[in-house]
């Protein structure tokens, strides 16, 4: 008779506390800063890469979001304004797609993206200038910070093996990279 007893206390228990359990988290909803006239700070007012030689990527490059609001922001999408033909790519939170989807950043926190430069060749001799913008879409609106490179056309020598980015080295315009190994 005593186990049944204990067995129906302690089924009434487990009951309660699955009903206390979901009463708690449906009052638990997350609600977010929605105002539009709400705005990110940037660590950095433009994203610049100095001399970025052509068909070799740059370091990775830090910029950190933050949100100074009492409350977490949603940022619906982050993406580069050049979509795919963008020569700039970013990792925002982990995800390194071409757009970044439902990223959150609590109140009073940031949050870190990476960068990088990759350009192609082309037939200047003179250094020339690569422009974007990373766009970060949320409350119905867009923010955008500048990305910048210089690129450089470049004359790779590599042991055993001679590679042609670039200018014709006749012309004596190009810069001439050596590499050993």
């Amino acid at each position: 008779m005593e186990s049944i007893a204990l067995r129906k206390t302690t089924s009434a228990l487990i009951a309660a506390l699955a009903i206390a359990t979901t009463l708690l988290n449906a009052g638990c909803v997350k609600s977010y800063l929605t105002d539009s006239s709400a705005m990110l700070r940037f660590s950095l007012d433009t994203l610049s890469f100095d001399t970025v030689f052509t068909q070799m990527g740059t370091t990775v490059r830090v910029v950190k979001v933050y949100n100074d609001h009492n409350a977490p922001l949603m940022l619906e999408t982050v993406t580069m304004k050049g979509g795919d033909g963008s020569r700039f790519r970013m990792n925002v939170d982990g995800d390194s797609s071409r757009v970044v989807r439902n990223v959150e950043v609590g109140a009073h926190d940031s949050l870190f993206l990476f960068v990088r430069a990759n350009i192609n060749p082309n037939d200047q001799a003179s250094p020339f200038l690569v422009e974007d913008a990373m766009v970060f879409a949320f409350n119905g609106k867009k923010q955008e910070l500048p990305v910048r490179a210089y690129g450089r056309n470049a004359v790779y020598h590599v042991p055993n093996r001679r590679i042609f980015a670039g200018m014709d080295p006749s012309t004596g315009d190009s810069v001439f990279l050596n590499y050993s190994i």
